[in-house]
């Protein structure tokens, strides 16, 4: 009986941590999406202005890479660890 217990919680608590990491890849995916229709709508002014987005730009999109591979480690993890439980 216990095991069965505590297999169950170990099995809610995995869902619940695939569910948190997929609303914090989707609060990214809206952030970035917002990020980027921001970026499309902004007009280069001066040399200046354009040195300055273009770091933040190359920022960014480190940013972007280190997260994609972060997210899809984590989606890794889980598909290991859910199809062992299977």
């Amino acid at each position: 009986m216990f095991e069965l217990r505590d297999r169950l919680h170990a099995l809610w608590q995995k869902k619940k941590e695939f569910l948190e990491d997929l609303y914090n890849q989707q609060m990214f995916l809206r952030d970035m999406n917002q990020l980027e229709t921001l970026s499309n709508t902004q007009e280069v002014v001066s040399v200046d202005h354009m040195v300055v987005d273009l770091h933040l730009f190359i920022h960014l999109t480190l940013i972007h890479e280190q997260l994609l591979i972060f997210f899809c480690f984590i989606f890794q993890i889980f598909n290991f660890f859910f199809l062992q439980v299977l």
